[in-house]
């Protein structure tokens, strides 16, 4: 249903005749002075990196529409991100793709591009991006990349949301996995993504791996 033809990738919300009238309803609920022309609301359809990621991720598209919206997924390896300000959202022109907004969402970037057999490009992602903390003195994970919030280099500067390293870093690098419920057995599986060597422990109910 969300399928566009037109732009080879699937929009954030639909706009029909049906979805303008539900919105005139809302207007006159809240009270708005000068609802949103049917023009200028049709014309605010918008194609986003994190609506097609989840979608690839999900496994809800076809074959032919996955190979479509793959590049918006490795979109993100180019680091144009964008700060989640919701009042940022009726000003952007939709013509323009909607990068990813924050460290939260680039797990599922990563989880992604995992499941499509690029984990060097997932594991460049957190060498580059999560990297430009560290530049910073960082010894946490910080709400946003630095340079979003003015003079602030981040909102909150331990965010359990943008910990993506501490589990990709696990699986994929070091290459723990558990093979059955509960770590009953386990499966080791290291990816070099370039470096000589590496360590880390992975704790299990059995104890650390």
């Amino acid at each position: 249903y969300c399928w566009s033809e037109e732009r080879g990738a699937y929009v954030d919300t639909v706009r029909d005749e049906m979805a303008y009238q539900h919105y005139l309803r809302w207007a006159r609920i809240r009270e708005e002075a000068t609802p949103e022309p049917r023009e200028d609301f049709f014309a605010r359809t918008r194609i986003s990196e994190p609506t097609n990621t989840l979608i690839l991720q999900c496994d809800c598209a076809t074959a032919e529409r996955a190979d479509k919206i793959l590049p918006l997924v490795e979109a993100a390896q180019t680091g144009k991100f964008v700060g989640s300000d919701p009042a940022r959202a009726r000003k952007w022109p939709a013509e323009q793709v909607v990068p990813v907004g924050s460290p939260w969402f680039l797990f599922f970037t990563l989880e992604t591009l995992i499941a499509q057999g690029q984990v060097e490009n997932a594991i460049g992602i957190v060498r580059e991006q999560w990297g430009r903390m560290l530049d910073k003195g960082a010894t946490t994970f910080w709400e946003t990349f630095p340079g979003f919030n003015g003079p602030h280099w981040s909102r909150s500067l331990c965010h359990g949301w943008s910990a993506a390293p501490a589990y990709f870093l696990s699986t994929q690098v070091l290459g723990v996995q558990p093979a059955e419920p509960g770590y009953a057995r386990v499966r080791i599986a290291p990816h070099r993504c370039g470096l000589r060597w590496a360590d880390g422990s992975v704790p299990t109910p059995h104890g650390d791996v």
